[in-house]
């Protein structure tokens, strides 16, 4: 075969790569184009003549650091993506120990506005969580929320942090103001933030599933897009500040006022898709181009088609095809001495993750199938619902995980709802539920012998309720096949689950 053939075929290979694993950073040369600013300041400034508004635009690749404004550090109504930043300060205070998402916090009657989100229609005295308000604030762009989350952090603190970030526009004598400037820092610190941290991941995957998403969104199809909008309708103000989760991730914020609350959503949508087209041009491979320090290898092994990538001498990953298709259905990350870290399976078609698997230290590709630690399994919108855990070195599975909804991978373990423990033979032979948000333990559960996971609600023996220092306060024994409670348990004295139960349990409702 030529060398001209081969040098072909690993080019083809690798823009697949490229497309069906946007998440896996190759290190590429970059499609140079020096006039990239210029090119999409034009089309941005044409278009913008003919919006018969005012728009203000900043645009930063994630990556180089390059920077498109048009009037980026001109003031405006910031509405509600004055949210964000005050979302990112409280999800980092708790990444430091010094909020408690889990605190309870009383909605008052002074507490009421009226206009976005769903706080408004409950009843006045209702207590919410800090992590709901800040999930409600990013969702539903909850007025209410935001109001209470501002009180108790304290607005002093507030804008002490947005001017830390490097906002020029801070509460000016007392106005909501911002720029696009300033939304192009915040949501940059909201992505650094989110690369470290469990706590910004779980930010951003709010600001994915906001219920506004027809402007930034719109625009940038296909691709995860993290943002949060601002607006008031009445006064023509729309505004949007957003993550694009591109090969290549950027942010970008748009500002506009004297435009239609319709025709303000189409415009922004439209900047959107003028940016996204020059980002994509930018940073494309031209034809001809070599790939630097990037080396893919193929290899076929009896029905098993798989492809190592390099980046000088260095093994990156492994992706793993489904038999007769250049679809990858598994992808594995590998550690720095050539050992798998963890791995994703893609479904065929859509390409979209369907279970994540996690390893024992010092896994080898090929005996890796006996060596997996935990399996996640993932909905189509991309949440963890469920999880095993195996013994080492057999497929023994150990124990059984249940989600509340949705929990994101990485910081899932903070959402997990019930943990089944398995015997030698894999039937069920106690759970735990825990709370949201914590590891605190709810209920106890101990089963009947030869208990069936996925038939084990109706064989459930014992349940144990704890309070908030893991001390039982009640217990029920039930009738096996059914639901039906035996006896009901009260305790006198301050019992941990697990040790031998005194004599002053008080035995209540036999029968």
């Amino acid at each position: 075969m030529k060398i001209g053939h081969v040098f072909r075929m690993i080019l083809v290979v690798f823009l697949i790569f490229s497309l069906i694993l946007p998440s896996f950073d190759l290190k590429t040369v970059a499609a140079s184009d020096t006039g990239f600013s210029t090119k999409l300041s034009s089309e941005l400034k044409n278009f913008i003549k003919k919006t018969g508004g005012t728009v203000t635009l900043q645009y930063k690749d994630l990556t180089t650091g390059e920077v498109v404004q048009i009037n980026g550090k001109t003031s405006g109504r910031a509405a509600s993506t004055i949210k964000l930043p005050l979302a990112i300060y409280i999800m980092e205070q708790a990444s430091k120990g010094k909020i408690n998402l889990n605190k309870k916090l009383k909605y008052k009657s002074y507490h009421y506005y009226g206009g976005s989100g769903i706080i408004q229609h409950k009843k006045v005295g209702t207590y919410f969580t800090i992590r709901d308000l800040v999930k409600y604030a990013m969702i539903y762009s909850d007025n209410i929320a935001f109001i209470m989350l501002k009180e108790y952090i304290g607005p002093g603190n507030f804008i002490k942090y947005m001017k830390s970030l490097g906002g020029q526009y801070a509460y000016p004598k007392g106005q909501n103001l911002t720029s696009a400037n300033d939304l192009t820092i915040y949501a940059a610190k909201l992505y650094q933030f989110a690369g470290k941290s469990s706590y910004g991941k779980e930010l951003v995957g709010y600001l994915e599933k906001t219920v506004y998403n027809t402007t930034i969104p719109r625009g940038i199809k296909g691709v995860p897009v993290a943002h949060k909008v601002g607006m008031i309708p009445e006064d023509r103000i729309y505004n949007d500040a957003a993550i694009v989760y591109d090969k290549k991730p950027f942010v970008l914020a748009v500002m506009t006022r004297n435009i239609s609350y319709a025709k303000s959503q189409k415009v922004i949508a439209d900047l959107a898709a003028i940016v996204y087209k020059h980002h994509k041009a930018k940073n494309a491979t031209k034809k001809g181009e070599t790939i630097k320090n990037m080396e893919i290898r193929s290899y076929f092994r009896g029905n098993i088609n798989y492809s190592e990538i390099y980046s000088g001498s260095k093994l990156m990953k492994i992706n793993q095809y489904y038999p007769s298709s250049k679809s990858v259905q598994y992808s594995f990350d590998m550690n720095s001495n050539g050992t798998i870290k963890h791995a994703e399976k893609y479904n065929k078609k859509t390409h979209k993750v369907t279970s994540h698997y996690e390893y024992y230290p010092n896994t080898v590709y090929g005996r890796h199938g006996g060596n997996i630690k935990y399996i996640f399994d993932v909905n189509s919108s991309g949440d963890v619902i469920k999880a095993s855990k195996r013994e080492k070195g057999t497929k023994r599975i150990l124990s059984r995980y249940q989600y509340y909804p949705e929990a994101d991978y990485g910081s899932h373990g903070m959402m997990i709802k019930y943990i089944f423990v398995l015997d030698s033979l894999g039937h069920v032979k106690k759970a735990s539920k825990r709370e949201q948000g914590t590891k605190r333990i709810l209920s106890m559960y101990e089963y009947y012998p030869n208990t069936v996971y996925g038939t084990h609600g109706k064989n459930i023996k014992y349940i144990y309720n704890l309070d908030s220092s893991g001390r039982i306060t009640k217990g029920t024994f039930r009738e096996r096949g059914t639901m039906r409670i035996l006896s009901s348990y009260q305790y006198n004295l301050k019992v941990v689950y697990g040790k031998q139960l005194p004599p002053e349990v008080i035995e209540k409702g036999r029968k």
